[in-house]
């Protein structure tokens, strides 16, 4: 009981329609629950309702269905802040004495940095194949601002330059940012 409690990783067990029987503290905390209790009391019929994406859900199905083991199976969750993280599974069946699966027991590995990591990995070296093809500022700027919005998970920016001639600052390149924000944002004079 006391390597439950004090796990660093999560442990969980829940029924093969996916709800959670019990888990401990740090399967919880991974989903920024400070107790399993309050976990299981924000679930409203104890099902793990939290993939980011519904088709994560039964593709763990489908393996659970289609043998004993799941073995480093990662997926996408909402965290309780409603940001997404990354939990990678181990689980195992456990069956009665006539085969069938009572539930499952498994393994929780909170991985959310190490695909960031492994995204932004991606996004500099297809950034890199880009830049080597690029021979004009503006084709420069574009492929950057691209990157740069991709691994920072925003959905608008802008790259500023600043003008040799007059000292302004001005605003090169842009993405997603309105026509009016635009005009007053567009030019910081010297």
């Amino acid at each position: 009981r006391n390597i439950f409690e004090n796990a660093i990783i999560g442990i969980f067990r829940s029924l093969p329609e996916g709800k959670i029987l019990q888990m401990n503290p740090a399967f919880a905390r991974m989903f920024g629950y400070d107790s399993p209790g309050a976990m299981m009391a924000a679930l409203s019929d104890g099902r793990l309702q939290l993939y980011v994406h519904p088709e994560d859900h039964q593709r763990i199905q489908k393996i659970r269905n289609q043998g004993e083991r799941i073995q480093n199976l990662e997926a996408e969750f909402y965290h309780r802040s409603g940001s997404h993280i990354w939990i990678s599974f181990n689980a195992i069946a456990v069956r009665n004495p006539e085969g069938e699966i009572l539930y499952y027991e498994g393994t929780a590995e909170y991985i959310t940095e190490r695909k960031q990591q492994d995204h932004s990995m991606r996004v500099q070296l297809d950034l890199g194949i880009i830049l080597q093809k690029l021979h004009r500022l503006p084709g420069t700027l574009d492929a950057c601002l691209d990157a740069a919005i991709d691994i920072s998970g925003m959905d608008a920016g802008g790259i500023y330059l600043v003008d040799e001639r007059t000292g302004s600052v001005d605003l090169f390149v842009s993405r997603n940012l309105g026509d009016d924000f635009v005009r007053t944002i567009a030019r910081y004079p010297a």
